[in-house]
């Protein structure tokens, strides 16, 4: 053993948790070397004992391999000579006294510290003990050993634990699922006025329902050939068909009305415009795609409902030479695949579906929609949508959510009841006033009068 310039004794950590032995730099232990490394009983015991250990058991049995021929032909085994020519021996010892020593036989480290101070043959002055733990370098140092706490650089990299590990590994697989699935962006955006306040309008009572009803027939109800017992003037050259639709504009349309003229002005006022956004920013393509919207606090539709808030006009004259137009309503059209559709219509419901068969990769949709508070029932209101496909696990989900402030009004404050029309300000006022001077009036539904 003369031969070696330096003598290292490795613990169990320096094989366990270092990069192989044949790969560390020696050279910054002995720079010319040689060097010879001893492996003392204790850490040989350790490292057995490792073999059937789930994460070190492939390291415990490759040094077992590496250091077995040194056992079998009793001399050391090179392992290195690139930089400097390092080889491995089992060391072998004699018995250690660890009360003597005052040493802890049932202490790893203190086994290794008493094994090294009674190895054969061995010059301790050119001996040195290296770990990258600090208790066995303390132990040692207490016995006037030289020692060397290893820098980081010799260790391997952290490796995972089996949480970690199942982490990585559960991530590995939601990452492959999304590459097989499309990716779903949802936003939703509601035209809230910053001063917004839930409307209640408080119902007529019977002296202004009677007030109202007399104003309006005052304004608008003249004589007509039918009011007459006698009349001189045939109906068809009159213009009128005698059916009494003047005598029931003023008996009944108007008293009906003014009964619905408090829910009207509420209605307009409580409506707010919502956009959803739908958009596959992936490259697969959503097969069987539905959008479920929840209203809370209220309910929605896919038109404004424009209420009669305007006192109602008296029937026009019949032409009876005038020749019908006949109505033609467009028959249904079946959407196609790729089209993104009211599949369940909301109508003045909490609830409606959008679908779309195919919603293509790139693909965005804004989607408008009016929702109408009612704050007789809470002040709470909230939107969720929900988007689910048959290619796509899970789901993604959107909401909005907002605590309004009530208004309680008297109808009196909003509609005029001398030149009788209507005085309030309303969220949709603007876009409304925008249509009357367009044809854009697809998104509204006005009040059908008779």
């Amino acid at each position: 053993m003369d031969s070696y310039s330096t003598v290292v004794f490795i613990d169990t950590m320096v094989v366990l948790e270092s990069h192989p032995l044949a790969q560390l730099p020696w050279q910054e232990i002995d720079i010319a070397g040689p060097i010879l490394l001893l492996v003392l009983p204790q850490v040989q015991s350790e490292i057995d004992k490792r073999k059937r250990d789930g994460r070190l058991a492939e390291r415990a049995r490759a040094f077992s391999r590496l250091i077995a021929p040194s056992v079998v032909e009793r001399k050391p085994v090179r392992i290195a000579d690139k930089r400097v020519v390092v080889d491995i021996a089992l060391a072998a010892c004699d018995p250690v006294d660890y009360e003597r020593l005052d040493l802890d036989r049932n202490e790893g480290d203190h086994r290794v510290v008493g094994q090294m101070l009674n190895v054969r043959g061995i010059d301790l002055a050119r001996s040195i003990l290296i770990s990258h733990d600090v208790n066995p370098i303390a132990v040692a140092i207490r016995h006037d050993l030289r020692t060397l706490l290893l820098p980081e650089h010799w260790l391997l990299p952290p490796e995972m634990g089996a949480k970690e590990k199942e982490n990585l590994r559960l991530k590995a697989e939601v990452k492959d699922l999304k590459r097989n699935q499309p990716e779903i962006k949802l936003t939703l955006e509601v035209e809230l006025p910053d001063d917004f306040k839930a409307l209640i309008v408080s119902p007529l009572d019977e002296h202004e329902h009677y007030d109202l009803a007399n104003a309006v027939r005052a304004r608008f109800v003249v004589d007509r050939p039918e009011d007459h017992q006698d009349r001189h003037i045939p109906d068809f050259i009159a213009g009128f068909s005698g059916d009494g639709s003047h005598r029931k504009y003023r008996d009944e349309t108007i008293p009906s009305w003014v009964k619905q003229l408090s829910a009207s002005l509420q209605t307009i006022s409580n409506q707010l415009r919502f956009t959803i956004t739908i958009e596959n920013v992936g490259p697969v393509t959503a097969n069987g795609l539905v959008a479920e919207v929840t209203i809370g606090g209220g309910r929605f539709d896919t038109v404004f409902h424009a209420s009669d808030v305007g006192a109602p006009r008296p029937p026009k004259r019949q032409n009876i030479f005038a020749i019908p137009v006949p109505n033609h309503m467009p028959f249904p059209r079946n959407p196609g695949d790729h089209e993104l559709h009211w599949g369940v219509k909301p109508g003045r419901s909490p609830y409606g579906e959008l679908h779309c068969k195919e919603f293509r990769q790139g693909r965005r949709v804004d989607v408008v929609a009016f929702m109408e508070v009612q704050p007789l029932a809470t002040n709470d209101l909230s939107i969720a949508v929900r988007v689910t496909a048959s290619n796509l696990h899970g789901d993604v989900q959107e909401t909005w959510a907002k605590t309004l402030a009530i208004r309680k009004a008297h109808f009196s404050e909003l509609f005029d009841t001398g030149k009788l029309r209507f005085l309030g300000d309303y969220p949709l006022k603007e876009r409304l006033q925008t249509a009357a001077g367009t044809r854009d009036r697809s998104w509204i539904r006005f009040p059908e009068r008779e």
